[in-house]
């Protein structure tokens, strides 16, 4: 990293103005000869009373985050199968290829490229992640379909680096642009959507893993030894995806990571409202899927709730949810944060098409959503939510 760079970096990290809602509890001698300033983040402060956990923190700006990305309209493609069509010209004609960039609906067929639009933004940074929007197209020999696939995808992406741990993790949601009945009759939409979402992850935490976490390492060792500060206190150091860019907290105790395994999840939509028969009748359903994180005592629970709603009158609507614990805080130690943050809404006002299931692959894991069936009523018999692999949840603690 460039000294301007480096300069700008430490010197919003030394401005930042103290905001302590109560003193530290074990302020260590080296951090408060330091002269780093104080500030208090906690995104669970409200379930734990007075207790607030005292931090040093700085930003890496999200403009230098968005430049260790692929830029907008940088193809990033993958073969599949090598001279397909070898009488056509270019590799994606010729192979069996799936490409995808960000910011950019891109399209397969040489006659639609000349449709294509912009995505912008395709980057935006949120609290606790990076939302971004990319296109995507496969060339595949399908015997029923004229070989060319094509769509865009919607996703989130969790960045963030604990005691020395990185945690990367992605969500996506895979539209298409022309119908699927063809590839659906094949079994081949979720062969497709997996190669494209699996290419966008895998590419998209390779370029983030060969950088952030050592810019974030880099950052906090110039950090210490600026302030004069043990090397060893990476381990006392939590970095995450801010609105603003990658914020970096220096604590004053080690962080301790668990990792914890996601429990299934299933289960059917109740019908709720007077309205609706009680079918979707091939109109969507509109569905909105939301997590949320508690803390109860010492309990962390997971809930997942879901909506979906007919787009035509009658408007049939179904609501489910379902709460499980997912991990007790040891009795020696209190709660910093949980990665990638306590709520989420995983889909909001997505149009399901056909009574097909929609496989997500989400941040907790790859869920499949059913909507609309061919049974005769949706809600409550059929219509639900399932995990079909769940992932793992993050929690950062310190001892008491």
């Amino acid at each position: 990293m460039n000294t301007r760079i480096h300069a700008l970096l430490f010197a919003s990290c030394i401005a930042l103005s103290t905001s302590c809602s109560s003193p530290p509890r074990h302020q260590s001698a080296e951090v408060e000869a330091s002269g780093l300033q104080t500030v208090v983040s906690s995104p669970l402060a409200a379930n734990r009373g007075s207790i607030a956990i005292p931090c040093r923190e700085f930003t890496i700006p999200s403009t230098l985050v968005r430049g260790f990305l692929p830029a907008d309209g940088e193809i990033l493609s993958e073969v599949m199968k090598e001279n397909v069509w070898p009488d056509e010209r270019g590799a994606f004609f010729k192979n069996e290829m799936a490409e995808f960039t960000l910011g950019r609906a891109i399209r397969a067929q040489r006659s639609d490229r000349a449709a294509e639009k912009s995505l912008s933004p395709s980057v935006l940074f949120r609290d606790g992640h990076l939302a971004f929007r990319a296109g995507w197209r496969v060339h595949k020999k399908i015997p029923i379909h004229n070989d060319f696939f094509d769509g865009t995808a919607n996703g989130k992406l969790i960045i963030a680096y604990a005691a020395g741990t990185t945690v990367f993790d992605a969500s996506l949601a895979i539209d298409w642009n022309e119908s699927m009945i063809s590839s659906a009759l094949l079994d081949l939409g979720d062969a497709i959507e997996d190669a494209i979402t699996g290419k966008i992850a895998i590419t998209l935490e390779n370029e983030i893993e060969k950088k952030v976490p050592k810019e974030v390492s880099n950052r906090v060792d110039e950090l210490l030894k600026e302030n004069k500060l043990p090397i060893g206190l990476r381990d006392f150091v939590m970095a995450d995806v801010q609105s603003s860019g990658i914020r970096v907290r220096l604590y004053d105790h080690p962080l301790i990571v668990h990792k914890v395994k996601i429990p299934s999840y299933n289960f059917r939509l109740s019908k709720s409202g007077a309205g609706g028969d009680g079918k979707f009748a091939g109109n969507g359903p509109n569905v909105d899927i939301e997590s949320n994180i508690s803390l109860e005592g010492s309990s962390l629970s997971l809930e997942f709730r879901m909506t979906a709603k007919e787009t035509k009158e009658n408007w049939t609507k179904g609501v489910g949810t379902q709460r499980k614990p997912v991990f007790t805080i040891p009795s020696d130690e209190i709660l910093v944060d949980v990665v990638g943050g306590m709520n989420h809404n995983i889909l909001s006002g997505y149009r399901m098409n056909g009574n097909s299931p929609l496989k997500y692959r989400s941040l907790y894991g790859t869920l499949e959503i059913v909507g609309d069936t061919q049974h005769a009523n949706d809600v409550p018999s059929h219509s639900g939510f399932k995990t079909l692999k769940t992932s793992e949840l993050v929690i950062i603690t310190m001892k008491k």
